[in-house]
Order: structure tokens, then sequence, then C-alpha cells
């Protein structure tokens, strides 16, 4: 099951109702953890970091000075983050409120004071002059923000987007709602994880295949196709997922079959896969068993041509043989056939006509 890791923003606490609302939302799906951090950034960061390296979260989640503080470290420990009205100048939000305060909700150890004095300020002030020196291309698009319409708090999207790409607005203030946690964080953090899940599985498959560059080329080519396809035709996100899944592990029984008989074929293929890709998802992990049991029946039949209803179904097939088609060297009329009996998407239709040079 996927991990996530909330750092909740600096009056609120891990038992505030945005982490309650993140716990509900993703029961039985993710685990959310949603300790209390400590008040001092640099204490804090040092915290976050041993707490990742014990729990090896799949996701960051921070709000307000907790997306300061996530911000941070996402780049070092490499893992995705959605940071939700991120804080980056809290030293400016400090000096205002120099003075004894009080959590908004409750700490496990039992402390509800907050001292702001000068030294707090001055430690958020060397945080914030190299806040985003650890930045850089490769996480770029890795770390997403999301930004209330009406907060009047902190105003730091172009901010962001010096540093990062992906931007998205929901209609609520700086603290959101329990609902607007549900509504708007929750729909992105799930995208984000299965995007995560997509990379390791992709990985995973390089790993499988070690040694043989020929079924790791095809394997990514046939991915790669079948993203391009599903998303042109406006696949649902689950769908597109579990469309991904399936193109990456769809040839997992080549290596089965020729372990198990000395040769392989399309049926020993959609015979000997399911098992094996089962297990390797189940390895990825955060693969429900719906998912898992449609990836498997993708498996089994992807070499099975005569009962194609589903787009996920159909697309891996087209993306399939608009690589296989090319490595096969197969001949312009062997290809038209394949474009007439078996292709039926409008974008799957215009990328085999268009990349061999064919009109019907």
């Amino acid at each position: 099951m996927n991990k996530i890791l909330f750092l909740h923003g600096f009056f609120a606490t891990g038992s505030a109702p945005m982490a309650i609302a993140l716990k509900e939302a993703f029961h039985g799906e993710a685990i959310v953890l949603t300790p209390d951090l400590p008040l001092h950034p640099k204490e804090a960061l040092r915290y976050i970091r041993t707490l990742i390296d014990k729990e090896k979260p799949d996701l960051l989640i921070g709000n307000s000075c907790g997306a300061f503080l996530a911000q941070m470290i996402s780049p070092v420990v490499g893992i995705p983050t959605l940071l939700g009205n991120p804080h980056f100048k809290m030293t400016e939000f400090l000096k205002e409120r120099i003075g004894e305060h009080e959590y908004k909700a409750p700490r496990k150890d039992g402390n509800q004071k907050i001292v702001i004095d000068e030294a707090l300020i001055h430690e958020f002030e060397e945080l914030e002059a190299k806040q985003f020196d650890c930045s850089n291309p490769t996480f770029k698009y890795l770390v997403w923000g999301l930004f209330g319409e009406k907060d009047t708090m902190a105003h730091f999207e172009p901010l962001f987007l010096q540093h990062y790409s992906n931007s998205f607005h929901f209609p609520g203030g700086h603290t959101p709602t329990e609902q607007e946690v549900k509504t708007w964080y929750v729909p992105l953090a799930r995208k984000m994880l299965a995007g995560g899940r997509i990379n390791r599985l992709a990985l995973a498959m390089i790993d499988y295949n070690n040694g043989d560059p020929k079924r790791i080329q095809h394997t990514t080519k046939v991915h790669a196709y079948a993203s391009l396809i599903g998303k042109c035709e406006g696949l649902d996100e689950e769908t597109q997922f579990i469309l991904e899944s399936a193109a990456l592990v769809h040839d997992v029984g080549i290596r089965a079959s020729e372990q198990k008989y000395g040769y392989q074929n399309g049926k020993l293929q959609e015979q000997e896969g399911p098992d094996v890709a089962r297990e390797l998802l189940a390895k990825i992990g955060g693969y429900t068993d719906q998912q898992i049991e449609r990836i498997c029946w993708l498996v089994a039949h992807h070499h099975t041509y005569h009962v194609c209803e589903d787009l996920d179904y159909q697309i891996l097939i087209e993306a399939d043989f608009l690589v296989n088609m090319f490595e096969d060297n197969e001949s312009i009329n062997a290809i038209r056939a394949v474009r007439r009996n078996i292709f039926r998407t409008e974008s799957g239709i215009r990328m085999i006509e268009t990349m061999f040079g064919i009109t019907e």
C-alpha cells in the first residue's frame, strides 16, 4: 500500500482537520502519516528526513509552512511532492506575530504553546535564502503546486513557477476545508501516486529484462504509444492508468515461457504472463485487486484480436502492432491489412498511416 507523508502548517498539527480529511479520503487506499512537526524549521527538516528514511513514503503533501519545508526536502530525497498554498516567505508572516500563541489542534506531546521570537525568525530567514538551492530540472515536473484563489495570506504562485511547472488552482482560501481537501487535494495526490507507480513499474520491467535490450526497448515503445493513444482518445484517469500498466507488463510471459517450455509464442505469453504480472504488481504496491485483475486480463488477451470491446484493450493491441510491425519489418500489404482489420481508434489509425506512409 502506498504511503503519504503530510506536513502541516505553522499553527496546525498532525491532528488538524486537513490531516483528518486526508486519512479519511485515502482509507484503505494509502497510509497517511500525519506527524506533529517541531516548531523550529531546521529541527523539523531533520525530523522529516529521519521519518522519510524510516517510512519511505511515496508522496509528500505539504500545506503552507509544511509546503515550505516539503519543497526543500523533496528534491533531496527524490519524492514527488504536492505543495498546498506554499508560504515561501515565512519571516514576513512571523514578524507580524511575535509573542506567545497556541496550536490550533492538539499535539501528541501535550505542548500547545508556540513562542515566536527573533531567534525563530532568524532561523526561517536563513532557510528562506537557500530554499530553492536543491531544485533542479529533474524535479521541475515532480513538484506540483495547488493555490487557493481566495488565499489572502500567501501569494507565491509566480515564485513557484520560476522553479516548477505544474500549477493548479482551487476556489478556496489559505487553509482548505475538509471538503476542499477531498475535492481538490486528493485527486491531484491520486494522480501523482499513479504516476509514481507507473515509473516504478517501468524500472521493475527494465530490471526484469536485465541484459535483454531488445525486449526492454520493445516494452518502452509499446508503453509510449499506448500512453499517447490513450491520452489522445480521452481515456479517464483510471483507464489510462490500467492501460499504461498493462502496456509495461504485456510481454512479461515471454521469459517465463522460455524458461518453462524452451520457446515462446503469443498464446504462451497469454498463458504464462498473468501470474508473473500479478507478482510484479504486488511488489510495486498501490494497486487494488480490481486493477490487478484487469491488467492481468489484458496480459492474458493481448494476442487475441477478435474480442476487442473496451478502449484499454483496443489501444494496447494497436500500440503493440505499431511496434511489432516495424521490428518485424512487415510488408506494406501486411501493414495495410492490419490497418483495415485491427485498428479502430482515430489516434491509432492516424499513427499507423503516418508512420508507415499508407492510405486506405
